[in-house]
């Protein structure tokens, strides 16, 4: 999924709601333009209850409908426009959630479309699903070439993934549930973007991931053991999957224990950082363990993007998330890497991963967390308030008579009502991230300012044209504030796989090691020749490029001349 569009689309949308006072007022609601309720409140009506114990598979051929689909063997192709349909029985009332085995035809754009169940979208999420395409290295090649290495070209790969429904937003942070009742039921897939083969579709009964302590106790029953051989690294830079191209790993020389290391040299060493910051990128890696059994996970990481915050990532195993705990690892603000077991934030306790023998996935997947909540309100809040203000610049004007009553008390009945209920819930957001940080932070500055202009125009509904311009541009500030939440950068240089008792080396430098980088760095600075790329360890010939621009620029220049 290509998620620097549609994380420029939610930019988009949400520049439009912070100025939407220059557009003619809204005239539908949200559930009208998407056909169906919000999530939130078709999950409140119907439960997460699970339906039959049993899964249901669908497979992709076996429909009852379609349009512009097309049939080789076992497999369905479904590309824009196209839809399928399919019925199938349920035994028992229930909410479940659902799978799709497929696989990405290369070179396409954003992979959309809507999902119907019996001829109806259930809720607006339903009405724009996207799913993933995946690319790896071409090759790695530059980890061969002497000197600064050059970034490796992306490559699309067509592959089998089984991936559950998420919503586009990312502000759920669990698959969609949708509710079923027991009997005959029909299942609609319409594709609005690219191509896709599918193999099934499966309905999965919904129902909450277990804690850690159910899984672990679960695994310990059935004899597992926890793995006692020597520790197994995995290069962050090695990752066998990423589901954007701009995932490709980076050169990171600020410590003197990034590996592989030099200390001026532009050394790939790492994957991430602020490229990999926007909600459902994923990186998966490849690691092959000697025996099964359960494994303790640290990662080597840095987050300095966020000062005062945290990112926010999903950890799956072999395409699941293990455990609650799992789907909201939280990595916090260092300038410094940290290195640290996977642990429970409360009690400390550090967690155990059950691995098979053999070649296992593990992946992060960029997420909300606990702010795709508070996130959601947020943005419901700035829709209302522009609203708001529409209303009142109606009567007002932009620039509103300082010394006039405008009587908007007798004029707009309801506005006083609404923007009190807005700043209720403004507070009750408040808390929430107080809850979470448990300190002051930018965000409350944020919404303490808009709480306070919602004040005083509530306290003083006669002296509005004191305050309108002081509302709008708290409001404008909170758009802003929702845009920058949505940014959970993270950089990884390696994670580890080890057994219970293995101490940890030192994530960065001491003063000794630290020191030496900066010298060793400083004199690197007049010996290393930074306008001379290599393209590989036995390069005879060189080409002389003029560039007005910097290395960092001839690089991005360079990648799309070789892509």
């Amino acid at each position: 999924m290509n998620h620097e569009k549609k994380y420029m689309f939610m930019i988009m949308t949400t520049s439009v709601l912070i100025f939407s006072v220059l557009l003619s007022p809204l005239k539908a609601s949200a559930s009208s333009v998407y056909g169906g309720k919000p999530y939130s409140e078709y999950i409140a009506e119907y439960g997460a209850k699970a339906g039959d114990s049993n899964p249901i598979v669908l497979r992709a051929v076996e429909y009852s409908e379609e349009v512009d689909t097309k049939r080789d063997g076992d497999y369905l192709l479904t590309g824009s426009p196209s839809s399928v349909t399919y019925r199938f029985f349920v035994p028992k009332s229930g909410s479940y959630h659902i799978f799709l085995r497929y696989k990405a035809v290369a070179g396409g754009g954003e992979i959309a479309g809507k999902l119907k169940i019996n001829s109806e979208i259930p809720f607006k999420e339903a009405e724009y699903i996207t799913l993933r395409r995946y690319y790896c290295d071409k090759d790695q090649k530059y980890k061969k070439q002497s000197g600064n290495q050059t970034f490796p070209t992306q490559v699309e790969i067509e592959t089998w993934i089984d991936a559950p429904l998420y919503s586009a937003d990312e502000y759920i942070n669990e698959p969609l549930a949708f509710y079923l009742e027991s009997g005959e039921n029909t299942l609609t897939l319409e594709a609005t973007e690219s191509k896709i083969w599918l193999d099934t579709i499966s309905l999965i009964p919904a129902g909450p991931l277990t804690d850690y302590q159910t899984y672990i106790d679960h695994y310990r029953s059935e004899g597992a053991t926890g793995y006692t051989g020597e520790p197994i690294k995995v290069q962050g830079e090695d990752a066998a999957l990423k589901s954007s191209p701009s995932l490709y790993p980076i050169n990171d020389r600020t410590s003197p224990l990034t590996e592989p290391y030099h200390p001026s040299h532009i050394m790939l060493n790492a994957i991430g950082g602020y490229a990999w910051r926007f909600p459902g990128q994923e990186i998966v890696w490849e690691v092959e363990v000697p025996k099964a059994g359960l494994y303790k996970l640290a990662f080597k990481y840095k987050q300095s993007d966020i000062r005062g915050a945290f990112s926010t990532r999903r950890l799956a195993i072999n395409g699941k998330v293990p455990f609650t705990e799992a789907n909201d690892l939280r990595f916090p603000y260092h300038t410094k890497f940290s290195l640290s077991y996977l642990a429970d934030r409360k009690t400390g306790e550090e967690f155990y991963f059950y691995l098979n023998e053999g070649k296992n996935a593990v992946s992060l997947e960029a997420s909300l967390g606990v702010f795709g909540g508070i996130t959601s309100k947020v943005e419901n809040s700035v829709k209302n308030l522009n609203r708001a203000y529409q209303d009142i610049i109606v009567i007002t004007s932009t620039s509103p008579d300082k010394y006039r009553d405008y009587k908007l008390k007798t004029l707009i009945p309801d506005l006083y009502p609404r923007l009190e209920e807005e700043k209720n819930s403004l507070k009750e957001v408040m808390e929430e991230i107080n809850g979470i940080s448990g300190s002051f932070t930018s965000s409350t500055a944020v919404l303490n300012m808009l709480i306070a202009n919602l004040d005083k125009m509530i306290e003083n509904p006669n002296k509005i044209g004191n305050y309108l311009a002081d509302f709008k541009r708290s409001v404008s500030d909170l758009g802003d504030w929702m845009i920058e939440t949505q940014q959970q950068p993270l950089e990884i240089d390696y994670f580890i796989l080890a057994a219970d008792g293995y101490t940890l080396p030192r994530a960065d430098g001491n003063f000794v090691q630290n020191f030496m980088h900066g010298i060793r760095a400083f004199l690197g600075s007049f010996t290393t020749d930074f306008n001379t790329n290599a393209s590989g360890e036995n390069a005879q010939k060189t080409i002389e490029v003029w560039i007005s621009a910097g290395r960092d620029q001839y690089d991005i220049l360079s990648r799309l001349v070789k892509e």
